[in-house]
């Protein structure tokens, strides 16, 4: 009998260790992939990040294993042939996933750095079909290699695991079913143990991996399968809660209000009234939303003069806002946040929860809209992606136009994809805003070249010859240039251009070649409006957050908001922040400090980007007072966000007429109603 248990343990075991030597080779490509900014840190940050980051691939394994523990003792109880088969084909199917999602994570961290989340399972539709061709097209050797070492892992796991069945369940009848009930059991609480990170207190979570100011040395500790399971594991209530309700919302208000008595409700807390006139100005807007756009690849904001001419000059003749950060990692996140002006949250965008479909949102659409705006949304590709077309009709945007909508002139473009390059939006969009006959309109150009695979059109001269991902992207970036040139020749003749309020904004960065704590949200915003807008460089620190109520005060309109910014034109330079978002770490940036805050126990990393421009040092302890008071902001922050999020309090629903009644007949606003 002893020996029949022996034969089960030794199997689970051997299965146990075959998949941890995976996830170890795993890491081993991630190492390499990400050599050249990992020996920055040198030998001993390697070193330790890869010691620390066994207890996240022991956790990993104990999720991933746990079915096949019961697979395993079933097949050993029953001896049925079937839940042998089942078994194998559970772990010849665990190593192909674990192969596709982690050789998946390197080009993912490439681009965002940050490991897969949610991304992971989200796209197990056709939208998959855009993104693995991208990714073909852009890597097409590594995608190759990728795709066969994933074909030979499947035929090594399912040698390694014939042999361990073999092994471990051919004993007969009754004693396989005694050595079972004796064997399993205790691998319950190793599997419990295991799955928790170990015996602490606070079971591990995605932001213990932030154990130093690297992003790379952080990105090697965490286990990518962990970080996928982990967030598809989470909660649909609130997960981050931090203080009373209370106290985060006097610590918020007190960041973006200059007099607290703004506000107009107890139950929406951030619900206050943008001064001006009912109608405002009735200047147009023009937004464009560029893809990828990088603020260290920008000529005006320290890259190559000869990448963003156009940008730069058009820079000296705007407000260039040199401290402005993304608020996420990936277009539909950065698309909510400058159109809701409400924060990113960690690990799932905020429109990949159920519950934000439940939410009242505020939009600048819908906004303008109501006081008789056209609002228009230009895009040359497909706006079903990502669910981004059902969000803007929701957002009261009157036309949508995207690759389906073109005229058929237009020169097309296939590959990955489909639909019409930035030159040809660009002429469009202005076809359509000339034609608004003096109507007042929003319009947002979501431009795409700039997307993987870095897509010129053929003819167009190249600034690099197109050997590596950073040439190919910075020729997409000048071309991106151009096409903004195209429009801005056409427009300059139209009557609508004198008018008009030009803003220009990143979605996001790119990490591409390298990025720091820094810099990894860091993109370009400028506003162009001459004799509305004083040219000049602005260095108060701001986000997508903050468009909202800026572009709200320029067009002088007095209207009801509930946004999470400021108006970065009339507030001092030191009142100004951003709070971005990378996978499960977010972050504070003022213009002084950085907090990096993996929201655990843990306490957060703290690093002064005016005179650490890469943030190598951690000075929590020599500022531990500063730090505290920065961490309690950021999670107050956070902690409210959640709050009025899930308890559908962002803005009230119901039409506010009774305040109305009480402004028209001069009550005092503390007598407003609690919608």
């Amino acid at each position: 009998m002893m020996r029949h248990c022996l034969r089960l343990t030794v199997g689970f075991v051997g299965l146990s260790l075959f998949f941890w030597m995976i996830l170890l080779v795993q890491k081993g490509v991630f190492l390499c992939f990400n050599f050249h900014a990992l020996r920055a840190s040198g030998s001993h940050a390697i070193a330790d990040s890869l010691w620390r980051g066994l207890r996240f691939e022991g956790a990993a394994l104990a999720l991933l294993l746990s079915p096949a523990l019961f697979l395993f003792w079933a097949a050993a109880a029953t001896g049925w042939p079937a839940m042998r088969r089942l078994l194998f084909v559970y772990g010849v199917g665990l190593s192909l996933v674990i192969s596709l999602i982690t050789l998946a994570d390197l080009q993912y961290f490439a681009e965002t750095g940050a490991h897969l989340t949610y991304e992971a399972t989200s796209y197990l539709n056709l939208s998959m079909v855009p993104i693995v061709a991208g990714a073909f097209a852009l890597h097409p050797y590594l995608s190759l290699t990728s795709l066969l070492m994933c074909m030979c892992l499947v035929w090594l796991t399912a040698h390694v695991m014939k042999r361990l069945i073999r092994f471990s369940l051919s004993a007969p009848g009754g004693r396989a079913l005694v050595a079972s009930m004796l064997a399993f059991p205790v691998w319950i609480p190793l599997m419990i143990v295991a799955g928790r990170g170990g015996t602490q207190g606070e079971a591990l979570r995605i932001g213990h991996c932030r154990i130093s100011t690297s992003p790379y040395v952080n990105g090697l500790c965490l286990d990518p399968m962990f970080s996928v399971l982990w967030s598809s594991l989470e909660p649909s209530s609130p997960e981050y809660q931090f203080y009373d309700e209370e106290s985060n919302v006097r610590a918020v208000r007190r960041l973006l209000l200059e007099d607290e008595r703004e506000t107009l409700s107890h139950e929406y807390p951030l619900l206050r009234r943008s001064p001006g006139t009912e109608r405002g100005n009735r200047k147009n807007v023009v937004l464009f939303v560029l893809e990828s756009w990088t603020a260290r690849h920008v000529g005006a904001l320290g890259g190559r003069s000869d990448t963003t001419p156009f940008f730069d000059g058009l820079a000296r003749e705007g407000a260039l806002f040199d401290q402005f950060f993304a608020n996420g990692l990936r277009t539909p996140e950065g698309i909510f946040s400058i159109l809701c002006s409400f924060p990113n949250q960690p690990l799932r965008r905020i429109l990949g929860r159920a519950s934000s479909y439940l939410v009242r949102w505020r939009t600048l659409s819908e906004i303008l809209a109501e006081v008789g705006y056209d609002t228009i949304f230009m895009h040359g590709r497909d706006l079903e992606f990502d669910q981004m077309s059902s969000f803007l009709k929701a957002s009261r945007f009157e036309r949508i136009i995207d690759r389906r909508s073109f005229p058929p002139s237009a020169p097309r473009r296939g590959g990955t994809w489909p639909g019409y390059d930035d030159e040809e939006v660009m002429r469009h969009a202005h076809r359509e805003f000339a034609r608004t006959d003096g109507r007042p309109f929003l319009g947002v150009i979501y431009t795409m070249n700039t997307h993987e695979p870095f897509m010129t059109p053929e003819g167009y001269p190249l600034l690099f010859a197109p050997a590596n991902d950073v040439n190919r992207f910075l020729n997409a970036l000048n071309y991106s240039d151009y096409t903004l040139k195209v429009f801005f020749d056409l427009a300059r003749k139209a009557p609508y251009f004198d008018n008009t309020i030009f803003v220009l904004v990143a979605d996001h960065s790119r990490t591409g070649d390298t990025f720091n704590l820094a810099n990894q949200h860091h993109i370009p915003f400028m506003i162009y409006a001459p004799g509305i807008v004083a040219a000049g460089r602005q260095h108060v620190v701001g986000s997508q957050l903050d468009i909202v109520p800026t572009v709200l005060g320029l067009l002088e309109l007095r209207t009801l908001h509930a946004s999470w910014g400021q108006d970065l034109l009339r507030i001092p330079a030191d009142r100004g922040f951003a709070v971005s978002v990378a996978g499960g770490q977010i972050r504070w940036r003022d213009h002084r400090h950085l907090v990096d805050d993996g929201l655990t126990g843990a306490r957060p990393l703290l690093c002064e980007p005016p005179v650490d421009a890469a943030c190598r040092a951690d000075t929590w302890r020599e500022s531990t007072a500063i730090g505290e008071t920065l961490k309690a902001r950021l999670r107050a922050y956070l902690s409210l966000s959640q709050t009025l999020m899930y308890r559908d309090r962002v803005y009230p629903r119901r039409a506010i007429r009774a305040f109305e009644d009480q402004r028209v007949r001069g009550e005092p606003v503390g007598n407003a109603p609690q919608w």
